[in-house]
């Protein structure tokens, strides 16, 4: 799916309209499409107990998905402003997420919402930034 900047302002308005809030303005969200992303998730990954296998075995996927695709319309390096970036999901074919503490206190949400979807990696500085974004998406 290719979306241009026309197609991105008119989702964004549309999910604002349909969650009449302003909830995902403030979040950094990421394609895990570069090394450096990748390898910050690996450390909060590692610093939260999960065995270097499964972290090996996640990012295979990862990248499996992200050369099959030939990373087109992913975030490209590093994290942006969720607002910049707030698509449109068929809630029926979301998938699974995974939620880890960062040694700041941030929470790391990792998730991939559907077979055809990137994965995608969400900061939020609370458990309430996420339940805003989990029960309003």
């Amino acid at each position: 799916m290719h979306l241009n900047k026309s197609d991105l302002n008119k989702n964004i308005a549309e999910n604002n309209r349909m969650t009449g809030n302003d909830y995902l303005k403030s979040i950094a969200y990421s394609n895990l499409a570069d090394e450096k992303i990748q390898n910050e998730v690996q450390e909060i990954l590692a610093n939260s107990e999960i065995s270097s296998q499964n972290i090996n075995i996640f990012f295979q996927s990862v990248n499996y998905y992200n050369k099959k695709t030939e990373n087109k319309d992913l975030i490209k390096s590093g994290f942006v402003n969720s607002q910049n970036i707030n698509l449109i999901y068929d809630e029926a074919k979301i998938q699974i997420g995974v939620l880890v503490s960062e040694k700041n206190g941030k929470l790391l949400f990792i998730e991939k919402l559907a077979f055809q979807q990137p994965y995608q990696v969400l900061k939020f500085n609370n458990r309430a930034e996420l339940n805003d974004y989990l029960m309003n998406k």
